[in-house]
Order: C-alpha cells, then structure tokens, then sequence
C-alpha cells in the first residue's frame, strides 16, 4: 500500500518483552508502515509508571476498539483507490494467507474489484450499545438490546422489515446474576445460576433465590408409593377383569365371557351327546370332528343309526357365533351343518 495516513489519537508507549512487542509513537497525524499500524491497533495502555499509575484510555478496551475502527476506515481509503487496480491480485493473496474464510478466491476478486473506486468516507462502523459488568471473575460486556435495534436498522438492516427483538440471540444478565440467551440456548449452563448470595430485591423467598434453608427452597422428596395388585372376586366378575399377576389380559376360568366357556353350561362348545350342531373337540377347536358313537363310515354328520321313522324338518337353525364357531345354545338341537335332521347328509 505504501503507508496509511492516521491520527493517533495519544501518544502509546507499551513493551511486552515475552512478546517482543514495543509500541512507541506520538500523537497526531502521520505516515504509518506496517510495524506501526500493528502497534496501535493492538495498544491498550502504556507501561505502569512509577507511581503505580498505568495511563491509556479512558473507557478502557472500548477505546482501542473505536480507535481500530477509524484505523480501518483509513486503510480503505488507500487501498480502495483505483490506482491499486493492478494490485488487486496481491491484496487478496495477502487477505487469504491471514483471514479463515469460506470465500474463494475468485469471490474476493470480485468483490475487491466492485470495492475500487468506491467512496471510503460512506464506509460506517459503530459500537454495539452496552454496559459492562465483573461476572464470575471476569469483565464482560452486555448488550443493551434497546439501544441496538434503532442501531441495527438504521445502519446494518439488509431486509425489507425492521429487525426486532425476536430475530436476536443475546446474552441477558438478571438482576441475580443469572443469564439467559434470547432465542437461543446458553452453551455453558452454570451461567444460568444466580450468582448472588442475597435474596432478590423483592424481598419475596423464592425458589431461585440462593439464600435461606434447603428446606423452605426445596420440597422434602416424597417416597414412592407402590399400590397393592387387586385381586379378582372369588367365582368371577364376569366383566373381563384380568388376573393382575400375569397382565396379559387371561381372563379368569370362572368368568361367564372368556374365550373358554364351561363346558355344562351350554355355550361355546356342544355337548356332543346331543343330536344338535357339529360339535367341536375341546382338543383342537376343530369344527369337522364327528360323534364318536356315529359309524364313521356313515356319510352324514352325526346320523342316528336307530331312527326308524321319517324325521320332521327342523326350523332354520340359527347362525353360530362367527368368534367361537359354535351353535347358539338357545337354537333347537337338531340343527348344525347336518340339514336333513337325524338321516339327513351334508
């Protein structure tokens, strides 16, 4: 570039020998190389005098910050001058071996090369509003979020709309000490802790509050309860209560409903004695079990082999149970798949 012109805004005297840094320039205007420009945007303070007084500025790290910034105003009105058209090759060459960025290097061509020629003056820059707090050993800096937003769309605002509140993440220090991130999440969560040792300005004794005994922050825990199973009635419900030591829902062999009916009560199973219906083997379930006192080789289902009159028809029997197969108790028995009665066939 050949020297940035600048004000140095005091005169800075610092030597870090560990670092074999040494800041010494006067106030004023001047011709500033690369050593020096490095000198006053790193400065901070001079060395400690004598007297135990360390000079430098007055509003501490804040000052160095505004100072780099009109550094860097500075240093684009140099190398922003059409003349540096032919350097701008070696510009981006330098800024890629010094800056991580994820732009290439035809990117910055570009951009460097829509730069030149451009008005340095109408460059802006500012200091984020803020106050500065000592939290958890350290200086920090807060955000004043009601001060930022006029500034943020009045100068850095590239959409349609305002920016508001709800587009930030922000750290907010409470008044206990504790933080939070606005629409975000806090990255170390011990900073979401108060860090008082008073109660809150209220007065009032909160749970947050990290004074007072445990016992009035903290609810005494509470054994768990285990509730006794129930056990079903003695003889059945007859509503589907399950047994509460198996919980897989086998209903009780005394109940009216289950899937296994009690074999002299009439239901699910035919008593294969009667001449009604195709009886069922317990066994198997399987519907085409014939009565073992019937000739099996008989064609028919449970033909009677003493019948020696013609059989009166018997009424329609009634369709069984589609769940469990079997024939409607409260159906004549002389019905069943067999329609032809006591000689009939299939």
């Amino acid at each position: 570039v050949g020297g940035v012109e600048f004000d140095v805004p005091r005169d800075m005297n610092y030597d870090d020998p560990y670092q074999d840094l040494h800041i010494h320039l006067e106030e004023g205007l001047q011709v500033l190389n690369g050593e020096q420009a490095m000198g006053v945007i790193r400065y901070r303070h001079d060395n400690t005098r004598s007297d135990g007084v360390t000079p430098g500025y007055a509003n501490g790290d804040l000052g160095r910050t505004e100072t780099q910034q009109a550094f860097l105003k500075a240093m684009a009105k140099e190398v922003l001058q059409l003349g540096n058209m032919t350097k701008i090759g070696e510009f981006v060459r330098i800024f890629m071996d010094h800056v991580e960025t994820d732009l290439q290097l035809g990117e910055l061509m570009w951009f460097a090369s829509q730069a030149l020629g451009m008005d340095a003056d109408t460059i802006q820059s500012c200091t984020m509003p803020n106050e500065s707090r000592t939290h958890r050993g350290g200086s920090y800096v807060f955000a004043d979020i009601e001060e930022m937003l006029p500034l943020l769309n009045e100068q850095f605002n590239p959409y349609l709309r305002d920016i508001t509140e709800e587009d930030l993440q922000v750290i907010v220090r409470n008044s206990d000490g504790s933080c939070y991130v606005t629409n975000g999440t806090l990255l170390d969560s011990r900073w979401a802790n108060p860090t008082s040792s008073g109660s809150s300005s209220s007065g009032g004794s909160s749970s947050g509050s990290a004074s007072g005994s445990t016992e009035t922050q903290e609810p005494a825990e509470e054994e768990p309860v285990e509730e006794e199973p129930v056990l079903p009635e003695d003889g059945g419900t007859g509503d589907g209560t399950t047994d509460p030591g198996t919980g897989d829902g086998t209903t009780d062999p005394g109940e009216g409903d289950g899937s296994a009916t009690d074999p002299g009560d009439g239901g699910t199973d035919t008593d294969p004695d009667e001449g009604g219906g195709t009886p069922t083997d317990p066994g198997t379930g399987d519907s085409t079990v014939t009565d073992p006192g019937t000739d099996p080789g008989a064609g028919g289902a449970a033909a009677d082999q003493g019948a020696g009159t013609e059989p009166q028809l018997p009424p329609e029997p009634a369709l069984p149970d589609q769940e469990t197969g079997g024939t409607d108790p409260a159906a004549p028995q002389s019905g069943g798949e067999a329609a032809a009665g006591e000689t009939g066939g299939e």
